[in-house]
């Protein structure tokens, strides 16, 4: 499949419904009016996530980059080799919209990893106080939240000091939906928005 010109063919489509004042702009819609055999898995108000047709192992997600943080925690990721983060074959721009080739994973789905990680993340941004941070991760290891260790915590807490110090905007995002399982392993997806 050519991603580059799947790319032109969805920012052409974008194009014609603001010219017709078409409300509706959403990835997922923008994907179906112009490769309506592309398959969703999954989509939000900036991403949609697509079948790729010739190759099982890996999926497309379509975004517009400038409002969608999933690809500035993804190319943190792949720019520092870490594992932890989902992992990005090619990214395509064309203007504000964007197509990745990643890797298909597999639900997660744990809503307890969800409720300690946002009480822990949100309370570490307020306080700067790392030791109820790593005290409660622990809890969370010691309680076999499934897959969650330590380096998950340090690979967040390295992307939080990323975005503070390139002075990038956002907010924690780690809904359950945003971690997925690569085999056995926790992968962390989308953790920011």
């Amino acid at each position: 499949m050519d991603l580059n010109k799947l790319l032109s063919d969805i920012k052409e489509e974008h194009k014609q419904r603001i010219v017709k004042e078409n409300p509706n702009r959403q990835p997922a819609s923008l994907v179906a009016a112009v490769a309506p055999d592309l398959v969703c898995l999954g989509s939000g108000g900036f991403g949609a996530v697509f079948e790729l047709p010739d190759e099982a192992d890996k999926v497309i997600r379509v975004s517009f980059h400038q409002f969608d943080n999933w690809f500035k925690a993804a190319q943190y990721g792949y720019r520092n080799e870490d594992t932890n983060f989902i992992k990005v074959y090619e990214i395509y721009e064309n203007g504000i919209l964007s197509i990745a080739k990643i890797e298909r994973l597999e639900e997660y789905g744990n809503h307890a990893l969800y409720v300690a990680l946002r009480e822990i993340l949100e309370r570490y941004d307020e306080t700067l106080d790392i030791k109820p941070v790593y005290e409660h991760a622990q809890f969370m290891i010691a309680n076999k939240t499934k897959g969650w260790t330590m380096d998950h915590l340090n690979s967040l807490l390295n992307l939080r000091k990323h975005m503070i110090t390139t002075n990038q905007r956002y907010r924690w995002d780690c809904y359950a939906r945003n971690f997925m399982m690569r085999g056995d392993q926790l992968v962390i997806t989308d953790p920011i928005s």
